[in-house]
């Protein structure tokens, strides 16, 4: 077996393997060839210090050969030293070919919720999101990266009362502007909180949570969410929206009334594998990956 980059001077002989996929969307795109085919492909996005596994395939007839373990650890290996901290992943409960790998290769795993996907241009275009959304925004909503000392324990408290880990808040690779915490003014307490992160083609709503009874909290967030993400330009991007409780697994269908432009994939696991001890932010680190030529094309 031998391992490739892909990019637009050879992309044709794994093109029936990348889903429609363009390898120019993407930080690193790895293929694998076997038996002088075109065997499997991975992508992977750029997550701040850390890389999001974005889409892994290896062709049926080249399976059970360590294909896919191979477009993974060799990855891995061959970025040895770039300051990379950890490599995300989410996909459905459903895939236990894909289960079953993370697992062999070290990721810790995290079940995240029901899973939904769409445009973000379609779920911001929505009637029935822009009627939900819409008027003066009367909470205090501030950034994740933004909060003192007394908001950070307020919050913790919350999630911790509501099961969920506090810290989840350090992770890194959180999209600063799109991840976001909502306060109560009347008693400062939190009443919701999204977390997100934003690849070069996707949003992924990591966690979406109100901590009161009151659905108007929830869209209180969701209008500060969903402006700040129209600013960003991302309109194109595909939105993976991951519900965290039962409350809320049915909130996607009713903002985006559509079945042909919302796609529900069902139970969805998180993993992670640490790839340094620290998770320390290297600013110019993923500029440098798509010029790193750790395998060539024979």
């Amino acid at each position: 077996m031998e391992l490739t980059g892909i990019g637009r001077e050879n992309e044709v002989p794994f093109a029936p393997l990348m889903g429609g996929k363009k390898s120019e969307d993407y930080a690193l795109c790895v293929g694998a060839i076997e038996e002088g085919e075109a065997a499997g492909v991975a992508f992977f996005s750029e997550l701040a210090d850390s890389l999001y596994l974005d889409y892994i395939y290896v062709s049926e007839k080249f399976r059970r050969r360590g294909i896919g373990s191979a477009l993974i650890e060799k990855t891995i290996e061959a970025l040895d030293g770039s300051g990379l901290v950890a490599l995300h992943v989410n996909y459905p409960e459903s895939a236990s070919d894909i289960h079953g790998l993370i697992l062999s290769l070290g990721f810790k795993t995290f079940r995240d919720g029901t899973a939904y996907r769409t445009k973000v241009g379609d779920f911001l275009g929505s009637a029935v999101t822009k009627k939900l959304l819409g008027g003066r925004i009367r909470n205090r909503v501030v950034r994740v990266k933004d909060l003192n000392a007394q908001e950070k324990k307020a919050l913790k408290r919350a999630m911790e009362k509501h099961e969920l880990d506090p810290s989840c808040l350090l992770d890194k690779s959180l999209s600063e502007e799109l991840s976001l915490a909502n306060f109560d003014p009347e008693n400062s307490a939190p009443a919701g909180l999204v977390l997100c992160h934003c690849g070069q083609k996707t949003v992924t709503i990591s966690y979406l949570v109100n901590f009161s009874d009151d659905p108007v909290q929830l869209m209180e967030i969701l209008k500060t969410l969903l402006r700040a993400g129209n600013s960003l330009g991302i309109m194109d991007h595909e939105l993976l929206f991951l519900t965290m409780n039962d409350d809320m697994v049915k909130l996607p269908e009713k903002l985006l009334t559509s079945k042909d432009l919302l796609k529900r994939d069902g139970a969805v696991i998180s993993g992670i594998r640490m790839l340094l001890p620290e998770r320390t932010i290297f600013a110019d680190i993923m500029k440098e990956i798509k010029e790193t030529a750790y395998v060539r094309w024979n």
